[in-house]
């Protein structure tokens, strides 16, 4: 059974302990109450923060890192600081800054407290030409006692600081102008700079009172065409930061232009002379002797380049003497002397020789009318339009070889008909391969035969008249005697005498003188087809040469053959 005596103890206990606890939880209460007001007095925790101007601005490298904050509330336990070069000439990497913090005294709890950030091995710890990141990371507590850690913190501010002085040099070498010095543009202005010239030679440098970026090097007493080295060694910008590196560059000092020439140079037609300089020119001047006219042109992509080319008409076969006499180079130095070179131009062409020759009589109908040149033709189409004939046929052009030019007609050419051959000059006409033309136009003449020929047959001794294709007289004849012989061929009657006096020596040594021979086609040199009053008979040789016929005969063929009637004399 319970024991009742014991119940009011058991319960005098469980109040006693009950008590307790409530005091526990009141008192737990309280402290909790107490640090909410406290808490809600100071206000809620803040991250400490840098004592930097706003996030991304630019500040000068000596400027100190403070950072400020109520440590009591936020701890902090992570800085970091990351460097990353802005010059874009470095070839260094973005790297962490070794960073030492360092206390500074406030003067109670609730006010801010400040850490400045040093280098630990005491040198700068920013540099200029840079970015950084500066991390800060903690946690957030209640009066700083770690078991009533809140939370974690961090954040982030970026800034860059302040250039260094920077030349803006190209990677080629600098070519000034004459009397025109270098020019160094910086990246900000500059108070004073310091440079040094490799080979040595006098300079002059000054910076430019409107334009504190740009520096100017002037070279006095320079060797033309020399390459030097200048390297810079200091300069200060105007925000008090130095040079941090030295930069150096090649500067060509300025070379008078010269032209490139051999003493003699071959032209062709329509090929310009190439002159080639050491410098790209802006122009020049010039002269040839015997004058003659001439076009000039400067490559435009290539300044170094100029030509000089001969115009038509100009002398083929002759030499000129070029003189470049004056020249202005692009980097504003001028020719030195006068330089001289001989222009030879290539011979012309001609044509020693037509078929017909000029003023030829007689020609068969079917000859092909031809024109040999001194040279092989470069330019067939052009030598064939070229030839004109006068009054005008067809037929066909032939090669029979690169300097003989043929027409062959497509029909017979009409009979007893004078024809002019035209074959023009000048450069659009026939021209050879090394383009040596026809100084002028070749012109010649000739007539064809009549329908008419003489066969004189010397065996048989017989003077025959064909016409038309028919026979329309045989006579005999007396021709030649032995040692007098009348000569054999195809010949034409040259020119016609009513009458003339014949003196020679025969075979035999006789002298001869007969006055009034009549009836007289000359064919070739002194031998003649003539009329004979002192023959008593005809059909033997008997004459010195000559074609002798009786007078009556004589008289007929010379009325019946005009100039240039065939005589085809034969055995």
């Amino acid at each position: 059974m319970l024991d009742r005596s014991l119940f009011p103890m058991f319960i005098g206990d469980a109040r006693r302990h009950g008590s307790r606890r409530y005091l526990q939880i009141g008192m737990f209460v309280f402290l909790v109450v107490t640090i909410a007001v406290i808490w809600l007095a100071v206000g809620a925790p803040e991250a400490p923060s840098p004592n930097l101007p706003l996030d991304g601005t630019t500040i000068a490298p000596e400027q100190p890192l403070v950072i400020e904050g109520s440590f009591l509330r936020a701890a902090l336990t992570a800085v970091t600081l990351v460097e990353v070069p802005t010059d874009d000439v470095s070839a260094d990497a973005p790297r962490t800054v070794p960073v030492a913090l360092l206390s500074l005294p406030s003067l109670s709890p609730w006010e801010a407290a400040g850490i400045r950030l040093d280098s630990p091995d005491g040198k700068s710890l920013l540099r200029p030409d840079a970015s950084y990141r500066l991390t800060l990371g903690g946690n957030w507590t209640i009066l700083a006692l770690p078991w009533l850690r809140l939370g974690d913190w961090s954040t982030e501010y970026r800034f860059s600081t302040e250039p260094s002085p920077r030349p803006q040099l190209p990677d080629q070498p600098l070519y000034p102008k004459h009397e025109r010095p270098v020019t160094v543009q910086w990246n900000l202005p500059v108070t004073g700079f310091d440079y040094r010239v490799s080979p040595s030679v006098d300079t002059s440098s000054a910076i430019d009172p409107t334009d504190p970026t740009r520096v100017y090097i002037s070279f006095h007493g320079y060797v033309p065409g020399q390459e030097y080295r200048v390297e810079i060694l200091g300069a200060s910008g105007v925000n008090g930061i130095p040079l941090q590196r030295r930069y150096s560059f090649s500067v060509v000092t300025p070379k008078p232009p010269t032209p490139t020439l051999a003493n003699r140079h071959a032209l062709r037609f329509g090929e310009a002379m190439l002159l080639r300089w050491d410098e790209p020119i802006v122009d020049f001047a010039y002269r040839l002797d015997p004058p003659t006219r001439t076009s000039v042109a400067i490559d435009p992509a290539d300044r170094r380049y100029a030509s000089i080319t001969l115009q038509h008409p100009y002398a083929q076969g002759q030499e000129y003497r070029l003189t470049i006499t004056e020249a202005t180079a692009e980097n504003g130095t001028s020719l030195q002397q006068p330089y001289s070179v001989v222009l030879a131009t290539h011979p012309a062409l001609s044509a020693p020789e037509t078929t017909p020759g000029d003023t030829a009589f007689g020609i068969d109908p079917d000859q092909p009318i031809g024109v040999m040149f001194s040279a092989p033709v470069g330019n067939r189409t052009a030598a064939e339009h070229a030839m004109k004939i006068d009054p005008p046929i067809d037929g066909r052009f032939e090669w029979p070889s690169d300097r003989e030019m043929l027409f062959v007609p497509a029909s017979p050419l009409p009979f007893q008909t004078e024809f002019t051959v035209r074959v023009a000059g000048g450069p659009l006409g026939p021209s050879d391969a090394f383009g040596g033309y026809l100084d002028r136009d070749v012109v010649f003449a000739f007539t064809t035969q009549p329908d008419k020929l003489i066969d004189v047959d010397l065996r048989r001794q017989v003077v025959t008249l064909w016409q038309d294709g028919q026979i329309v007289l045989t006579t005999p004849t007396s021709t030649g005697v032995r040692g007098a012989e009348t000569p054999t061929g195809t010949f034409m009657v040259q020119y016609k005498m009513a009458s003339t006096r014949m003196r020679g020596i025969t075979p035999s040594g006789a002298r001869y003188d007969i006055a009034d021979v009549p009836w007289v086609l000359a064919f070739w040199g002194d031998f003649t087809i003539h009329g004979a009053y002192w023959r008593n008979g005809f059909g033997f040789p008997q004459s010195n040469g000559c074609v002798s016929l009786p007078v009556p005969i004589a008289k007929r063929v010379f009325e019946w053959a005009p100039e240039g009637t065939p005589i085809v004399i034969h055995y």
